[in-house]
């Protein structure tokens, strides 16, 4: 981790930084479909079988980070957006047993989550939680330690010089800039997303930061990212992943200056 994890098509000579919540889906259909044509199945679990660069032999992996003739490329989002988009997907209305396991060990003690063996007993169990207590909790440990949700981003590409790190907020961009550089046809289907709208608040709460989990599940759709934020919580926020803010030049409510991230 986190080289072990990467994307590797040695025929068409692309290496992936995949960074989870930032259209990684995505882009590894993408690869999948380049690599074999059609498959079957869950693609995370196709690509994670097939195609992750744990799958080849160590001299090969070498060669793959650091050959100048291999194309290797990550996507970065805003942080602020991101972990909502985590908190949403994983937290509220969570897909997966292990990351809905992570949150749950994240906001309450051993003495609950250990009695929560079922997705529905977990989901009961932090019903009660808030958005706040969800970042407080993220922001209070180091960033290795969490799910790879809400990981910090820098973390993902360690020290691997890469070719291209585009911008979640604009993938056309991306696809076209990987394109021109490659020469391949980039097709990516939108895979995962969350869907987002406008809500008539039924509480008092300012913002749906305090709102308890529960009650935000009996919503239509998840709040948009900004609905969530406070001044304290944005800048706490930006204080704990200020290098991901620094690095990949966001700001919580601008688009990115430049073009690519890197």
């Amino acid at each position: 981790m986190p080289y072990k994890l990467h994307v590797y098509l040695p025929k068409q000579k692309l290496l992936f930084c995949p960074i989870a919540k930032n259209g990684t889906t995505s882009w590894k259909h993408w690869m999948a479909t380049l690599a074999v044509g059609q498959y079957t199945g869950d693609t995370h679990a196709f690509v994670k079988a097939n195609l992750q660069i744990r799958a080849t032999n160590p001299t090969v992996a070498q060669q793959a980070l650091s050959n100048t003739d291999i194309f290797r490329f990550s996507i970065v989002r805003n942080p602020w957006n991101r972990i909502v988009s985590a908190f949403g997907n994983k937290v509220v209305h969570p897909d997966t047993y292990g990351t809905l396991q992570n949150a749950l060990k994240l906001l309450t003690p051993r003495s609950v989550w250990k009695r929560a063996t079922t997705m529905q007993e977990m989901e009961q169990s932090i019903a009660k939680f808030t958005f706040r207590q969800f970042v407080h909790a993220v922001t209070s440990r180091p960033g290795y330690t969490h799910d790879a949700h809400w990981r910090p981003q820098y973390l993902y590409l360690g020290d691997v010089n890469l070719d291209f790190v585009g911008y979640f907020e604009n993938m056309q961009n991306a696809v076209l800039e990987i394109s021109r550089r490659t020469g391949l046809k980039v097709d990516i289907q939108c895979l995962n997303a969350n869907a987002y709208a406008k809500e008539i608040r039924t509480t008092d709460s300012d913002c749906y930061c305090d709102v308890p989990i529960g009650e935000i599940r009996q919503l239509s759709r998840i709040p948009k990212p900004h609905e969530f934020y406070s001044e304290d919580l944005i800048e706490c926020v930006g204080d704990y992943y200020h290098q991901d803010v620094q690095r990949f030049g966001y700001e919580y409510d601008k688009a990115p200056a430049r073009a690519f991230a890197a």
